[in-house]
Protein backbone atom coordinates (compact mmCIF):
# COMPACT_ATOMS: atom_id res chain seq x y z
CA UNK A 1 0.00 0.00 0.00
CA UNK A 2 1.56 3.33 -1.07
CA UNK A 3 1.69 6.26 1.10
CA UNK A 4 -0.74 7.79 -0.38
CA UNK A 5 -3.29 4.87 -0.46
CA UNK A 6 -2.87 4.87 3.60
CA UNK A 7 -3.83 8.43 3.43
CA UNK A 8 -7.04 7.89 1.88
CA UNK A 9 -7.78 5.09 3.78
CA UNK A 10 -7.58 7.17 7.17
CA UNK A 11 -9.72 10.17 6.06
CA UNK A 12 -12.85 7.55 4.71
CA UNK A 13 -12.18 6.28 8.09
CA UNK A 14 -12.88 9.32 9.66
CA UNK A 15 -15.32 10.02 7.89
CA UNK A 16 -17.54 7.19 8.37
CA UNK A 17 -16.64 7.45 12.33
CA UNK A 18 -18.32 10.78 12.08
CA UNK A 19 -21.36 9.86 10.19
CA UNK A 20 -21.29 6.57 12.72
CA UNK A 21 -21.76 9.66 15.89
CA UNK A 22 -23.64 11.57 14.24
CA UNK A 23 -26.63 8.98 13.64
CA UNK A 24 -26.02 7.54 16.63
CA UNK A 25 -26.10 10.32 19.14
CA UNK A 26 -27.89 13.08 16.95
CA UNK A 27 -31.61 13.33 18.06
CA UNK A 28 -34.48 15.57 16.83
CA UNK A 29 -36.06 18.32 19.34
CA UNK A 30 -38.93 21.10 18.62
CA UNK A 31 -38.25 23.79 21.01
CA UNK A 32 -40.64 26.79 20.82
CA UNK A 33 -38.60 30.66 21.08
CA UNK A 34 -40.68 33.39 21.76
CA UNK A 35 -39.71 36.13 19.19
CA UNK A 36 -40.47 39.37 20.56
CA UNK A 37 -43.65 41.36 18.87
CA UNK A 38 -43.20 42.98 15.63
CA UNK A 39 -45.47 45.26 13.61
CA UNK A 40 -48.75 46.30 15.23
CA UNK A 41 -48.15 43.83 18.27
CA UNK A 42 -45.03 45.99 18.89
CA UNK A 43 -46.95 49.23 20.04
CA UNK A 44 -50.51 47.96 20.76
CA UNK A 45 -50.86 46.57 23.73
CA UNK A 46 -54.02 45.54 23.56
CA UNK A 47 -53.25 43.52 20.08
CA UNK A 48 -53.88 40.38 21.90
CA UNK A 49 -57.35 41.24 23.04
CA UNK A 50 -58.39 42.44 19.87
CA UNK A 51 -57.35 39.01 18.25
CA UNK A 52 -59.04 37.16 20.90
CA UNK A 53 -62.57 39.09 20.52
CA UNK A 54 -62.34 38.70 16.49
CA UNK A 55 -61.89 34.86 17.64
CA UNK A 56 -64.99 35.05 19.10
CA UNK A 57 -66.68 36.34 16.23
CA UNK A 58 -66.64 39.92 17.01
CA UNK A 59 -66.07 42.69 14.99
CA UNK A 60 -62.96 45.06 16.66
CA UNK A 61 -62.22 48.69 15.39
CA UNK A 62 -58.68 49.68 17.37
CA UNK A 63 -57.70 53.23 17.03
CA UNK A 64 -54.50 54.74 18.79
CA UNK A 65 -56.22 57.94 19.95
CA UNK A 66 -60.02 59.16 20.67
CA UNK A 67 -61.92 60.39 17.51
CA UNK A 68 -65.52 60.48 18.27
CA UNK A 69 -66.63 61.93 15.44
CA UNK A 70 -64.37 59.51 13.05
CA UNK A 71 -65.73 56.93 15.15
CA UNK A 72 -69.44 57.48 15.07
CA UNK A 73 -70.56 55.49 18.24
CA UNK A 74 -73.54 53.92 17.64
CA UNK A 75 -75.88 52.45 20.84
CA UNK A 76 -74.89 48.72 21.53
CA UNK A 77 -71.26 49.11 20.87
CA UNK A 78 -68.60 48.51 23.44
CA UNK A 79 -65.68 51.59 23.76
CA UNK A 80 -62.13 49.64 25.45
CA UNK A 81 -61.15 53.02 26.04
CA UNK A 82 -57.32 52.74 27.27
CA UNK A 83 -55.88 56.14 27.24
CA UNK A 84 -55.90 58.31 30.17
CA UNK A 85 -59.03 59.98 30.81
CA UNK A 86 -57.82 63.15 32.17
CA UNK A 87 -57.07 64.43 29.00
CA UNK A 88 -60.99 63.93 28.24
CA UNK A 89 -62.32 67.57 28.48
CA UNK A 90 -65.70 68.60 29.44
CA UNK A 91 -67.39 68.21 25.86
CA UNK A 92 -66.01 64.50 24.91
CA UNK A 93 -67.23 63.95 28.53
CA UNK A 94 -70.86 64.90 28.16
CA UNK A 95 -70.66 62.89 24.83
CA UNK A 96 -69.69 60.18 25.72
CA UNK A 97 -72.17 60.16 28.87
CA UNK A 98 -74.98 60.84 26.21
CA UNK A 99 -73.84 57.82 24.27
CA UNK A 100 -73.58 55.61 27.08
CA UNK A 101 -77.44 56.92 28.18
CA UNK A 102 -78.55 55.99 24.68
CA UNK A 103 -76.93 52.03 24.99
CA UNK A 104 -73.77 52.77 24.70
CA UNK A 105 -70.99 50.23 27.08
CA UNK A 106 -67.83 52.16 28.05
CA UNK A 107 -64.66 50.19 30.03
CA UNK A 108 -62.45 52.79 31.03
CA UNK A 109 -58.90 53.34 33.97
CA UNK A 110 -59.30 55.14 36.81
CA UNK A 111 -56.50 57.54 36.56
CA UNK A 112 -53.92 58.09 39.21
CA UNK A 113 -55.32 59.96 42.20
CA UNK A 114 -52.25 62.44 43.07
CA UNK A 115 -54.58 64.62 45.25
CA UNK A 116 -55.86 65.82 41.85
CA UNK A 117 -59.68 66.64 40.92
CA UNK A 118 -62.20 64.62 39.97
CA UNK A 119 -61.75 63.95 35.78
CA UNK A 120 -64.60 65.71 33.69
CA UNK A 121 -65.79 62.32 32.69
CA UNK A 122 -65.80 60.56 36.30
CA UNK A 123 -67.88 63.98 37.03
CA UNK A 124 -69.92 63.44 34.30
CA UNK A 125 -70.75 59.56 35.52
CA UNK A 126 -71.45 60.92 39.44
CA UNK A 127 -68.89 59.41 41.18
CA UNK A 128 -65.46 61.46 42.70
CA UNK A 129 -62.15 59.92 42.56
CA UNK A 130 -60.14 59.07 45.70
CA UNK A 131 -56.83 58.15 46.84
CA UNK A 132 -55.98 54.41 47.72
CA UNK A 133 -53.13 52.10 47.70
CA UNK A 134 -52.82 47.99 46.99
CA UNK A 135 -53.92 45.25 44.27
CA UNK A 136 -56.99 43.24 43.66
CA UNK A 137 -56.46 39.50 43.21
CA UNK A 138 -58.33 36.79 41.40
CA UNK A 139 -57.32 33.25 41.14
CA UNK A 140 -59.49 30.82 39.06
CA UNK A 141 -59.30 27.22 38.77
CA UNK A 142 -56.73 25.59 38.22
CA UNK A 143 -54.40 28.30 37.11
CA UNK A 144 -50.65 28.56 38.37
CA UNK A 145 -51.11 32.21 39.96
CA UNK A 146 -53.41 34.70 40.60
CA UNK A 147 -54.70 38.09 38.63
CA UNK A 148 -53.79 40.97 40.08
CA UNK A 149 -55.28 44.34 39.36
CA UNK A 150 -53.15 47.18 41.28
CA UNK A 151 -53.98 51.11 41.14
CA UNK A 152 -53.70 54.04 43.08
CA UNK A 153 -56.81 55.14 42.65
CA UNK A 154 -60.57 54.54 43.79
CA UNK A 155 -64.13 55.62 43.22
CA UNK A 156 -66.87 56.89 45.66
CA UNK A 157 -70.47 57.92 44.88
CA UNK A 158 -70.61 61.58 44.16
CA UNK A 159 -74.07 61.34 46.09
CA UNK A 160 -75.99 59.63 48.93
CA UNK A 161 -77.33 56.48 46.54
CA UNK A 162 -74.99 53.94 44.85
CA UNK A 163 -75.27 54.34 41.04
CA UNK A 164 -73.18 50.87 40.63
CA UNK A 165 -74.74 47.62 40.16
CA UNK A 166 -71.76 45.99 42.14
CA UNK A 167 -68.65 46.90 43.12
CA UNK A 168 -65.98 45.16 44.15
CA UNK A 169 -63.84 47.82 47.30
CA UNK A 170 -61.06 47.31 49.53
CA UNK A 171 -60.79 46.74 53.41
CA UNK A 172 -61.31 50.55 53.80
CA UNK A 173 -64.34 50.82 51.48
CA UNK A 174 -63.05 52.57 48.72
CA UNK A 175 -64.38 51.01 45.20
CA UNK A 176 -61.79 49.64 42.93
CA UNK A 177 -63.64 48.53 40.67
CA UNK A 178 -67.14 48.84 39.80
CA UNK A 179 -69.89 48.47 36.82
CA UNK A 180 -72.50 50.97 36.73
CA UNK A 181 -75.50 52.09 34.70
CA UNK A 182 -76.67 55.30 32.91
CA UNK A 183 -79.87 55.07 30.96
CA UNK A 184 -79.87 52.21 28.85
CA UNK A 185 -75.74 51.75 28.67
CA UNK A 186 -73.10 50.80 31.12
CA UNK A 187 -69.81 52.00 32.05
CA UNK A 188 -66.88 49.48 33.79
CA UNK A 189 -64.06 51.58 36.06
CA UNK A 190 -60.67 49.18 36.16
CA UNK A 191 -57.41 49.76 38.14
CA UNK A 192 -55.57 49.03 35.39
CA UNK A 193 -55.63 47.05 32.23
CA UNK A 194 -52.39 45.08 32.55
CA UNK A 195 -54.60 41.92 33.34
CA UNK A 196 -55.39 42.02 29.61
CA UNK A 197 -51.97 43.55 27.71
CA UNK A 198 -49.85 41.92 25.39
CA UNK A 199 -48.79 38.39 26.49
CA UNK A 200 -50.95 38.49 30.03
CA UNK A 201 -53.88 36.65 28.85
CA UNK A 202 -51.89 33.65 28.77
CA UNK A 203 -52.17 33.18 32.22
CA UNK A 204 -55.68 31.55 33.31
CA UNK A 205 -56.63 33.82 35.96
CA UNK A 206 -56.39 37.22 33.43
CA UNK A 207 -58.68 35.28 30.80
CA UNK A 208 -61.20 34.36 33.37
CA UNK A 209 -61.34 37.57 35.33
CA UNK A 210 -61.42 39.22 31.52
CA UNK A 211 -64.02 37.24 29.82
CA UNK A 212 -65.92 37.94 33.25
CA UNK A 213 -65.59 41.67 32.97
CA UNK A 214 -65.95 42.05 29.36
CA UNK A 215 -68.68 39.19 28.29
CA UNK A 216 -71.93 40.97 29.92
CA UNK A 217 -71.00 44.17 27.83
CA UNK A 218 -70.32 42.30 24.64
CA UNK A 219 -73.33 42.09 22.35
CA UNK A 220 -73.59 41.63 18.39
CA UNK A 221 -72.39 45.62 17.87
CA UNK A 222 -68.68 46.34 17.25
CA UNK A 223 -66.29 46.81 19.99
CA UNK A 224 -63.67 49.45 19.60
CA UNK A 225 -60.51 49.55 21.22
CA UNK A 226 -58.47 52.78 22.04
CA UNK A 227 -55.16 51.59 23.09
CA UNK A 228 -52.55 54.05 25.10
CA UNK A 229 -49.20 54.93 23.28
CA UNK A 230 -46.73 55.29 25.54
CA UNK A 231 -43.78 56.48 24.17
CA UNK A 232 -40.80 57.00 26.23
CA UNK A 233 -38.80 60.45 26.54
CA UNK A 234 -36.72 61.45 24.26
CA UNK A 235 -33.15 60.87 26.16
CA UNK A 236 -34.88 57.17 27.09
CA UNK A 237 -35.45 56.97 23.25
CA UNK A 238 -31.51 58.14 22.30
CA UNK A 239 -30.36 56.18 25.01
CA UNK A 240 -31.75 52.67 23.90
CA UNK A 241 -31.69 53.03 20.13
CA UNK A 242 -30.28 55.70 19.17
CA UNK A 243 -26.60 55.26 20.01
CA UNK A 244 -25.37 53.23 16.48
CA UNK A 245 -25.96 57.19 15.58
CA UNK A 246 -24.53 59.46 18.60
CA UNK A 247 -21.60 57.64 19.65
CA UNK A 248 -19.96 57.90 16.24
CA UNK A 249 -21.04 61.61 15.77
CA UNK A 250 -19.46 62.38 19.54
CA UNK A 251 -15.83 61.07 18.92
CA UNK A 252 -16.22 62.96 15.47
CA UNK A 253 -16.88 65.90 17.43
CA UNK A 254 -13.92 64.87 19.99
CA UNK A 255 -11.70 64.16 17.03
CA UNK A 256 -12.74 67.68 15.35
CA UNK A 257 -11.87 69.61 18.79
CA UNK A 258 -8.79 67.83 19.26
CA UNK A 259 -7.59 68.67 15.84
CA UNK A 260 -8.25 72.36 16.11
CA UNK A 261 -7.16 72.70 19.79
CA UNK A 262 -3.81 74.33 18.33
CA UNK A 263 -5.87 77.34 17.35
CA UNK A 264 -7.86 77.55 20.79
CA UNK A 265 -6.68 80.61 22.32
CA UNK A 266 -6.15 84.68 21.77
CA UNK A 267 -6.49 85.54 18.11
CA UNK A 268 -3.82 88.44 18.32
CA UNK A 269 -0.05 87.75 19.52
CA UNK A 270 0.25 88.87 22.85
CA UNK A 271 1.29 92.59 23.22
CA UNK A 272 5.49 93.13 23.55
CA UNK A 273 6.96 93.25 27.41
CA UNK A 274 8.45 96.73 28.22
CA UNK A 275 11.52 96.85 27.98
CA UNK A 276 11.99 99.70 30.67
CA UNK A 277 13.40 96.83 33.47
CA UNK A 278 16.09 96.00 31.37
CA UNK A 279 17.28 99.97 30.98
CA UNK A 280 16.86 99.84 34.54
CA UNK A 281 19.08 96.98 34.89
CA UNK A 282 21.73 98.72 32.85
CA UNK A 283 21.53 101.54 34.49
CA UNK A 284 21.60 100.07 37.99
CA UNK A 285 24.31 98.09 36.43
CA UNK A 286 26.53 100.92 35.29
CA UNK A 287 26.41 102.60 38.66
CA UNK A 288 27.27 99.68 40.76
CA UNK A 289 30.38 99.88 37.93
CA UNK A 290 31.00 103.81 38.94
CA UNK A 291 30.48 103.18 42.71
CA UNK A 292 33.18 100.30 42.02
CA UNK A 293 35.66 102.63 40.75
CA UNK A 294 35.36 100.35 37.58
CA UNK A 295 34.48 103.11 35.03
CA UNK A 296 37.96 102.93 33.00
CA UNK A 297 36.84 98.66 32.00
CA UNK A 298 33.33 99.79 30.57
CA UNK A 299 35.35 102.85 28.79
CA UNK A 300 37.99 100.58 27.32
CA UNK A 301 35.73 98.44 26.22
CA UNK A 302 33.88 101.04 24.52
CA UNK A 303 37.15 102.20 23.02
CA UNK A 304 38.61 99.03 21.66
CA UNK A 305 35.35 98.95 19.51
CA UNK A 306 35.83 102.24 18.08
CA UNK A 307 39.46 101.30 17.25
CA UNK A 308 38.40 98.25 15.74
CA UNK A 309 35.97 99.84 13.59
CA UNK A 310 38.13 103.35 12.89
CA UNK A 311 40.63 100.66 11.36
CA UNK A 312 38.00 98.89 9.30
CA UNK A 313 36.43 101.89 7.99
CA UNK A 314 39.12 104.54 7.56
CA UNK A 315 42.60 103.03 8.23
CA UNK A 316 44.20 106.57 7.62
CA UNK A 317 42.87 108.19 10.37
CA UNK A 318 43.51 104.94 12.71
CA UNK A 319 47.26 105.51 11.87
CA UNK A 320 47.30 108.81 12.87
CA UNK A 321 48.50 109.30 16.42
CA UNK A 322 48.08 112.33 19.40
CA UNK A 323 46.28 115.72 18.33
CA UNK A 324 46.45 114.82 14.50
CA UNK A 325 44.12 111.71 15.18
CA UNK A 326 42.10 114.76 17.65
CA UNK A 327 42.15 117.50 14.59
CA UNK A 328 41.60 114.58 12.01
CA UNK A 329 38.43 112.88 13.90
CA UNK A 330 37.22 116.45 14.48
CA UNK A 331 37.08 117.47 10.95
CA UNK A 332 35.97 114.15 9.62
CA UNK A 333 32.91 114.50 12.08
CA UNK A 334 32.53 118.47 12.12
CA UNK A 335 32.93 117.83 15.76
CA UNK A 336 34.48 120.65 18.14
CA UNK A 337 38.53 119.07 18.81
CA UNK A 338 37.94 119.63 22.95
CA UNK A 339 34.74 117.11 22.86
CA UNK A 340 36.64 114.56 20.47
CA UNK A 341 39.99 115.22 22.55
CA UNK A 342 37.45 114.71 26.35
CA UNK A 343 36.51 111.24 24.09
CA UNK A 344 39.84 109.85 23.14
CA UNK A 345 41.43 111.29 26.17
CA UNK A 346 39.33 111.83 29.06
CA UNK A 347 40.65 113.76 32.26
CA UNK A 348 38.79 111.60 34.93
CA UNK A 349 36.74 108.31 34.80
CA UNK A 350 36.22 108.57 38.30
CA UNK A 351 34.03 111.28 38.36
CA UNK A 352 30.20 110.18 36.24
CA UNK A 353 30.21 113.86 34.61
CA UNK A 354 33.23 113.46 32.80
CA UNK A 355 32.48 109.78 32.43
CA UNK A 356 29.10 110.19 31.20
CA UNK A 357 30.66 113.11 28.75
CA UNK A 358 33.35 111.20 27.32
CA UNK A 359 31.07 108.02 26.61
CA UNK A 360 28.58 110.41 24.89
CA UNK A 361 31.46 111.87 22.66
CA UNK A 362 32.96 108.42 21.79
CA UNK A 363 29.34 106.86 20.63
CA UNK A 364 29.12 109.83 18.79
CA UNK A 365 32.21 109.17 16.90
CA UNK A 366 30.71 105.62 16.12
CA UNK A 367 27.80 107.38 14.34
CA UNK A 368 27.65 106.99 10.75
CA UNK A 369 29.07 110.27 8.96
Amino acid sequence: MTRRAGILALVGLALAAGLYAFLHYFEWRVREIALPPRGEASYNPLYALGNTLRARGHEVVVRPTLELEAMALAPGEVLLLASDVRVLGADASAALRDWIESGGRLVFVLPQSDHARTPPLLEALGVRLVEADGCLRWQAEQAPRPARLCGSSGIRAAGAASPWRWAWADADGVVRMAQGEIGDGRWLALPELDFLARRALRNRSNATLAWALLQPLLGEERVHVVYAVDLPPLHVLLVRHGWPVWIPLLLALLAWLWRRSQRLGPLLPLAAPDRRALLEHLRAAGEFALRRKRGGALYAALRRRFDARLQRESPVLAALQGEAQVDALAAAWRLDPARVRAALQPPDLGRPEAFAAAIRSLSQLQAPR
